[in-house]
């Protein structure tokens, strides 16, 4: 999950959607490893419904005010630049995110809790907060209003990647499953090999006061 946040979101989004100057800049730190790279665009309430972000940036001359926080971001905490995805229009105008790339260190940007997750521990989730954090214009990839489109063109790599981990994870979990079930003995012989008649005999009459009818 982590090399795939870093690699495909990130980096990727610098890759396809920077100028010449924001790629000589960021890649060659990304590609090293020198630099870990987190993705944005998440929040509390706006998952697939990204339009209705409430992260927004004030533009102040030359530079933007954002404020606001980004959610369940992978490297929150520990990465060293972010892609992140903010409303610069109108809600729920697919014109109106716009992308910028930020480096932790800038004033007014912060990581916020990390989550107690049941899986994938070792890859570190947290939140991104934002306040009052001014970012040059210059920051932007692309133009000001095109961060939506990049975004759903980024995440058509990342679907097939978290699609690739699901049924790599459920393959694992079946394999496990049925390896414990071939080691697992009761009754004299590995659990694998009951069928659902002989657990019915074999445990529903030695305990008559469980509370399972027998079918």
């Amino acid at each position: 999950m982590s090399v795939a946040a870093h690699n495909s979101l990130c980096t990727n989004h610098i890759l396809t959607f920077g100028n010449e100057e924001q790629k000589q800049q960021y890649l060659p730190k990304l590609a090293s490893g020198q630099f870990i790279g987190a993705w944005g665009l998440t929040e509390a309430n706006t998952g697939s419904d990204a339009m209705r972000m409430k992260c927004v940036a004030e533009k102040d001359g030359d530079y933007f005010v954002i404020n606001g926080s980004k959610n369940w971001i992978t490297h929150g905490k520990s990465g060293d630049v972010a892609v992140v995805l903010v409303r610069t229009g109108d809600l729920l105008d697919s014109k109106g995110i716009t992308a910028f790339v930020i480096e932790r260190g800038t004033p007014g940007f912060s990581a916020g809790k990390k989550e107690n997750k049941l899986g994938m521990r070792a890859s570190e989730t947290a939140e991104l907060i934002f306040e009052n954090c001014r970012v040059h214009k210059s920051q932007i990839f692309g133009k000001e209003g095109e961060g939506f489109i990049q975004a759903m063109k980024i995440l058509d790599g990342g679907r097939i990647s978290i699609a690739a981990l699901s049924l790599g994870i459920a393959k694992g979990a079946y394999e496990a499953s049925v390896k414990y079930a071939k080691e697992r003995e009761q009754f004299g012989k590995p659990i694998a090999g009951f069928r659902q008649s002989d657990l019915n005999w074999q445990i529903w009459p030695q305990n008559p006061g469980c509370g399972i009818a027998d079918p």
